[in-house]
């Protein structure tokens, strides 16, 4: 038996990150959605030109810090994996692996887009509420308020975004750096705490216990398994021991 050789509270050495850029999008967020709701009941009847304006500001902010996040994510994980090759003992030494450029572009470009998204929606919630509250016969104050109300599930949906996009970055390194470590194999480990869920445990252990499966090269496994997963790919070596969660 293998001792674990990654902190099973922080697998993926990334939760710093996570939090961080967590904290900068809801900031960014809420600065934007409440000038958004200050705009949108005024009586300016260039107001949804305004709106647009503020709209394309939020996701060119929003999309400033993705090269910063995809970075330091990247190098996270750099650490991470050397980490889990000393830990095992391997006396593998990778120096300067790095993962394709068109794959880091791929990724720049996807984080992009799904945060420049909470743009649109936010656009979309000012709207709404605008159309509805004024043929419900609403007040400004209260139409501002309905907007301001809605923020938390925006919130929420950047969390989302940032924790499984990171998992996603993470998860493009470790592979091309451990495929470069000559693995034979790979194991998909979970964050073992009381969040962890049926379907990772599932993919974790194929259904054998607490003992982690090993995935060939060939076989499929893409992570994260969902949205907001936090598994971390290990690899797999001819004369490894089991590493159970």
């Amino acid at each position: 038996m293998t001792r674990s050789p990654v902190n099973r509270r922080d697998p993926s050495g990334t939760r710093r990150i996570e939090r961080d850029e967590i904290a900068r999008q809801r900031a960014i967020l809420r600065q934007y959605m409440e000038a958004m709701a200050e705009v949108a009941v005024g009586n300016d009847p260039q107001r949804m030109e305004v709106l647009d304006r503020l709209d394309a500001s939020l996701k060119e902010d929003l999309q400033a810090s993705a090269d910063d996040w995809l970075n330091n994510a990247a190098e996270a994980t750099v650490r991470n994996t050397d980490r889990v090759l000393n830990n095992l003992h391997t006396g593998i030494k990778l120096g300067n692996v790095r993962i394709p450029a068109e794959e880091v572009e791929a990724l720049r470009i996807n984080i992009k887009t799904q945060v420049a998204d909470l743009g649109s929606q936010g656009l979309s919630v000012v709207t709404r509420n605008l159309t509805e509250g004024y043929q419900a016969g609403l007040g400004a104050d209260q139409i501002k308020r309905n907007i301001v109300n809605e923020l938390p599930s925006l919130e929420g949906r950047a969390e989302r975004i940032v924790r499984t996009e990171t998992m996603r970055v993470c998860d493009t390194v470790a592979k091309a750096r451990y495929d470069a470590a000559g693995c034979d194999g790979y194991l998909s480990f979970p964050t073992d705490d009381d969040r962890l869920c049926v379907t990772c445990l599932g993919y974790a252990t194929g259904g054998n216990g607490t003992v982690l499966k090993v995935y060939g090269l060939d076989e499929p496994m893409a992570l994260p398994w969902h949205p907001n997963c936090r598994c971390c790919r290990l690899p797999h070596f001819p004369d490894q021991g089991e590493i159970t969660i």
